[in-house]
């Protein structure tokens, strides 16, 4: 092979001079080692393998802080859209709303008046807690959800009276609760202490939900007396109750959809 010794460019054969730049033949160097490679490839492979190594370590901590700076903005985001949705610090919301992060669910906590079902219904729809005004009666589910220290009534327990069992059948044995007057909470009612109002010497009544008690098409009793499916804390006990009696009202709202449990925890901690 001939090299021009002036541009270093490869000369054809029989060449007089360079036609790059006109250097004369005399001048050109034959040199077969031009083109050998300064380095074996396995040389270039160790040596590429040993500097991804080497920056693994940067790389690490460049996720690490990306990492770090998202979450940043996430918290800031939810903190924010909190303030903006409830108008405040949530205050407000800690003091009269309960806040369920296992179901999703807040509770109003304000007692109420004795009433009839249809106003039980009217009163969780009047509700108005700061911007929130979704407020609705609780089906049975959501109810038993509120039960605690009574493990046959609360919402996994025994007692199969739920929102898809809710005809007379489907009371069994266990749905008649614990023993009268041995819960946790206030005056031993059967749920959670030092979050409820309630007036003193009202613990033996019962609170609706809106789950109705409905007979079989074909039996003689439908279409009958209206009844809906009540819960007592005082016993934790779940009964079928005539729409005309009086009985409580506590409202709830939600579900809360998963995608905003981290919202709704940023509002109610404390």
């Amino acid at each position: 092979m001939v090299v021009c010794a002036k541009c270093k460019k490869v000369l054809p054969a029989g060449a007089k001079a360079c036609r790059s730049c006109g250097e004369p033949y005399h001048s050109v160097v034959k040199n077969k080692d031009l083109l050998k490679p300064k380095m074996s490839l396995e040389d270039v492979v160790q040596k590429t393998n040993l500097e991804v190594a080497r920056a693994k370590m940067p790389v690490k901590t460049i996720l690490l802080f990306s990492l770090l700076a998202l979450l940043a903005v996430a918290v800031i985001f939810v903190a924010k859209s909190a303030l903006v949705i409830f108008d405040g610090s949530g205050e407000e919301y800690r003091e009269k709303v309960f806040y369920d992060p296992v179901f999703g669910l807040m509770w109003a906590k304000a007692k109420s008046e004795p009433m009839l079902y249809e106003d039980a219904e009217r009163y969780c729809k009047d509700l108005r807690i700061g911007k929130m005004n979704d407020w609705r009666l609780p089906t049975i589910t959501e109810l038993r959800s509120l039960v605690k220290g009574c493990p046959a009534t609360a919402v996994k327990g025994k007692c199969t009276v739920h929102d898809v069992c809710y005809m007379p059948e489907c009371r069994k044995e266990e749905c008649a609760g614990c023993e009268e007057g041995k819960g946790a909470g206030e005056e031993n009612l059967y749920w959670q202490p030092m979050i409820w109002e309630h007036t003193k010497g009202w613990s033996k009544g019962f609170y609706w939900s809106a789950t109705e008690r409905k007979e079989m098409i074909d039996s003689p009793d439908a279409g009958k007396d209206r009844m809906a499916w009540t819960v007592s804390f005082l016993t934790g006990g779940i009964e079928g109750k005539d729409l005309e009696m009086w009985g409580h009202a506590r409202c709830v709202s939600g579900p809360a959809p998963v995608t905003d449990r981290l919202k709704q925890y940023f509002i109610f901690m404390k």
